[in-house]
């Protein structure tokens, strides 16, 4: 669940602790460095008017209490974030153990865009 209201946190909390473990992972990124990452220029269009309720602009945050995760993207790279995320879950018997790379493989950018043309023509991905 994505929220950027406590209240809301806390009701899936309170919803969930009732059948299972609850991590609350705050995925740390200030407006500044969202905007500046930001491809389809929608925080220049929030700002502008153009989009109503965009969090951070025109909507409020309210960065979580008591996260028991906290991801930082201005200290993280994407890898970093993910070997933190899945450490701490590991650590806190969540994970039997930690996922390796014996998983991931490249390919090549070719390869990528006929996988993605194939997901396209799927009905998967939008153009």
């Amino acid at each position: 669940m994505i929220t950027p209201f406590r209240d809301s946190q806390e009701q899936a909390r309170d919803i969930i602790e009732d059948e299972g473990d609850f991590i609350l992972i705050h995925v740390k990124c200030s407006v500044e460095a969202a905007e500046e990452r930001d491809p389809k220029g929608l925080y220049e269009k929030a700002r502008n008017g153009n989009i109503e309720k965009f969090t951070g602009i025109n909507h409020p945050f309210q960065e979580p209490l008591n996260p028991e995760i906290v991801v930082d993207t201005e200290e993280y790279t994407i890898e970093e974030g993910v070997d933190h995320v899945l450490s701490k879950l590991e650590s806190q018997g969540l994970l039997e153990e930690q996922l390796n790379d014996d998983y991931s493989f490249s390919i090549t950018r070719s390869e990528e865009q006929e996988l993605t043309d194939q997901l396209k023509d799927l009905g998967y991905l939008s153009e």
